[in-house]
């Protein structure tokens, strides 16, 4: 009977190694679980139970939460990349790497190798690095030997060309100063910038200095005519045209077209230090912007930039100087026309420095002014030095009605200590309101495809970081970003500001409030003031503004100003109030909302 019992035992163990499987097809991954079974008076059995084996990987999916960033500081972008099987079902434990292709070399992806968890995800951080280089840049991600690839953009750097004299007669010496400029408008050192177009200007290169200038100069064409010239550097191509004009009269550049409804004249930095005796280092760049009706760039006109004798009784002396000198400069197709002022070897009070750029339609004689435009700056002898700061976090408030931006405000003396108790003073400008559809794709900048409310499909483009420069962004059947109607943020309606013809200035101004907790807008022992920037949830993505923060210690004042876009907290996409576009869904800046 013993005998009998164990044959039999030794029959059942077979019969459940059998039923228990083994193996597997090649490459693929067994998953178990483990049962006990059991009955009266036994003392029960473990068995394992084979589940289904994981599919191999037939697709990635792959996400970036920034398509197009500014490149004028380093930025962290976060990948999500997905393996699905066939039938489109997460793969888990699948091992994967991500690799950044960027051709100046900055960009760079942290962390891997990589697997997928549970929703066949996986998350890495690719750093924007510190080149200013505009490009496109390539993540390819390989999971169990799958690749896919997805791009992402750096953007922001611009080059500004100003021809001085602005009309040079044939055969005349004359300059050619290229501005690199990043998307806070500070200037770019040491990158090459390639001249073409005039005779003898053709392949001619230069590395730009600390102020990001480079200056060429050069023998203008013998022949009077309209030349173009192509700027290239830092991934931008730059095409302006200029006149070189006979003194007979012949190729006399056009006069501007007019009337000018609308002038002005600004200095970035609004604060500058002294220079040494023959350095030109400390400068400010002067921009007088001309428009005509309907905020219509006006070409040509004439600008001579000059320095008041009057702000604080009397021009500083010391070496000041505008980097045009009295030479007349040309408006371009934007309606601006540049010049530098370079700072002497004094200091001025606050806002002691005044500026003026005369202006006509014509030439006109250097010892007259037919029209002028003003600005008024600072040169400190110890200049402060601010930051204005922010993370990739929204807060809602107020009964879930508002979003909250959090900016950092840190102030430094030139030797790099901060500044406590520094007397603060901030604002918030919206110069732009969106109109349209809003795309899911936020916050990219190309082409995508959404569905609508009704079922239907629509390709459009949402721009990321519409542009601070006086006229509307048309992409035309897809977005348009329309200028602040208050052209001259008085809160009345003025001449033809209210363009859309409804009886009130779009976007309205409280739309957008800044403020701060501190007592007194003072900075705290460690040179830092928290400001916030409070919105409506309906007009998140809808409007681009800019935060100014002006910081004043010891006699010395400091001024920094960034864009920014209204956004939204994750998740709201899905039927958050700003799905409807709270300034109208057509593509017209001239039709009511």
């Amino acid at each position: 009977m013993k005998l009998i019992r164990l044959l039999a035992s030794m029959a059942m163990l077979a019969v459940l190694v059998a039923c228990s499987g083994g193996g597997g097809s090649p490459g693929a991954t067994n998953n178990s679980t483990t049962t006990t079974t059991g009955g009266s008076g036994t003392s029960g059995t473990t068995t394992t139970v084979v589940s289904t084996e994981t599919a191999a990987v037939s697709d990635l999916v792959i996400t970036l939460d920034k398509t197009q960033v500014n490149n004028n500081v380093a930025t962290e972008i976060e990948l999500t990349a997905q393996a699905v099987s066939s039938d489109r079902n997460a793969i888990k434990g699948a091992s994967g790497t991500v690799q950044v292709q960027d051709i100046s070399g900055g960009s760079a992806a942290s962390g891997g190798p990589f697997v997928t968890d549970a929703d066949g995800k996986f998350k890495a951080k690719i750093s924007t690095g510190s080149s200013k280089v505009n490009r496109a840049v390539t993540v390819k991600v390989t999971v169990n030997g799958l690749e896919r690839s997805t791009v992402f953009n750096l953007v922001g750097t611009t080059l500004q060309t100003t021809l001085i004299p602005g009309a040079p007669a044939p055969g005349a010496t004359a300059t050619i100063e290229v501005t690199a400029l990043d998307a806070s408008n500070a200037g770019i050192a040491n990158e090459v910038v390639t001249l073409n177009g005039f005779p003898s200007v053709t392949g001619v290169s230069k590395a730009t200095n600390n102020q990001g200038k480079a200056t060429f100069i050069f023998t203008a064409p013998s022949a009077p005519g309209v030349y173009s010239l192509e700027t290239t550097g830092l991934g931008v191509t730059s095409n302006k045209s200029f006149e070189i004009v006979s003194t007979t009269g012949g190729g006399q550049p056009p006069a501007a077209v007019g009337p000018i409804v609308s002038k002005s004249l600004s200095a970035n930095p609004t604060v500058i230090g002294v220079n040494v005796a023959g350095s030109t280092a400390n400068r400010a760049q002067l921009r007088a912007l001309f428009l005509t009706t309907g905020n219509v760039p006006v070409q040509n006109v004439r600008v001579r930039f000059d320095i008041i004798p009057g702000a604080s009784g009397a021009v500083l002396g010391g070496g000041e100087t505008i980097s045009t000198g009295t030479s007349l400069v040309l408006s371009d197709n934007s309606g601006a026309a540049f010049s530098d002022y370079i700072s002497g070897t004094r200091s001025s009070p606050n806002n002691g420095v005044a500026v003026r750029a005369c202006f006509d339609l014509v030439d006109f004689p250097s010892t007259s002014c037919p029209n002028a435009v003003t600005t008024t700056f600072t040169v400190a002898a110890k200049p402060l030095s601010l930051t204005l700061g922010d993370n990739n976090e929204l807060q809602k408030a107020d009964n879930n009605t508002t979003y909250i931006k959090q900016f950092v405000l840190i102030v430094s003396d030139s030797a790099g200590q901060p500044v406590p108790n520094a007397q603060v003073s901030f604002s918030v400008d919206i110069y732009k309101y969106g109109k349209g559809v809003f795309g899911i794709g936020y916050p990219g900048d190309s082409a995508i495809v959404i569905t609508l409310v009704d079922g239907t499909t629509q390709t459009l483009s949402i721009r990321t970081n519409p542009r601070d420069n006086g006229v509307d962004d048309v992409l035309p059947g897809r977005n348009v970003w329309c200028i602040n109607e208050d052209v001259n943020r008085n809160g009345n309606i003025d001449g033809t500001e209210d363009r859309n013809n409804n009886g009130r200035l779009e976007p309205r101004g409280a739309d957008i409030v800044i403020s701060s907790d501190s007592p007194g807008n003072r900075t705290d022992s460690n040179g830092v003031l928290l400001i916030k920037v409070r919105y409506p949830q309906n007009v998140a993505t809808w409007l681009a503004y800019s935060v100014k923060a002006t910081a004043l210690a010891e006699g010395s004042e400091g001024t920094v100003v960034k864009t920014y876009r209204t956004n939204f907290v994750q998740g709201d996409q899905v039927n958050g109030s700003f799905l409807v576009a709270p300034y109208g869904s057509d593509f017209s800046c001239t039709s009511p909302p």
